[in-house]
C-alpha cells in the first residue's frame, strides 16, 4: 500500500520543494522535473508514459474521476499526518 500523507504546513520541506520547482527553472532543470497542476494535464503526462512521482492533492475538493484515476495509477493509499 502507498501511503499519503496529510501536510499540515505551509513550512513543510515537501511543499517548499514544489513551490520551487514552480517558481524556479533553475531548480526544474536542474532536477529533471516539473510540476503540471490539474486532472486533465495530469493524464496526458501519463498518456505519454511519463512518471508520477509525487501527487499533492486538497481531498476536500478531489472528485472522484481524479481519485480513481490515482488509484488506478499508484494503488490504494493509507492516509498518515505529518507536519
Amino acid at each position: 500500500m502507498t501511503p499519503t500523507y496529510y501536510i499540515m504546513s505551509p513550512k513543510n520541506q515537501k511543499v517548499k520543494d514544489v513551490c520551487a520547482l514552480q517558481q524556479k527553472s533553475k531548480v526544474r532543470k536542474e532536477k529533471k522535473q516539473f510540476v503540471v497542476e490539474g486532472r486533465r494535464e495530469l493524464q496526458h503526462c501519463i498518456d505519454a508514459g511519463m512518471e508520477v512521482q509525487c501527487f499533492f492533492q486538497c481531498p476536500e475538493l478531489q472528485d472522484e474521476e481524479t481519485k480513481a484515476m490515482m488509484e488506478k495509477r499508484i494503488g490504494k493509499v493509507e492516509l498518515t499526518a505529518e507536519e
